[in-house]
């Protein structure tokens, strides 16, 4: 079982944008099909429009 804190997470700045940073609350390899992020956008920041290519399938 994973145990940590948002507050132990180092946010990471992202380059598309400005004003972004990334915290990686679940990474890949630590939860089987599954990983989860916390964006931080401040005042004043962006994240220019895009869209992100699913590898997984419809459950549908």
């Amino acid at each position: 079982m994973i145990k940590k804190t948002i507050s132990q997470i180092e946010p990471i700045d992202q380059k598309a944008g400005a004003g972004v940073s990334m915290k990686m609350l679940i990474a890949p390899g630590e939860a089987e099909h599954f990983a989860m992020r916390q964006f931080c956008i401040k005042a004043g920041g962006y994240m220019p429009l895009h869209t992100n290519p699913s590898s997984m399938n419809s459950l549908s």
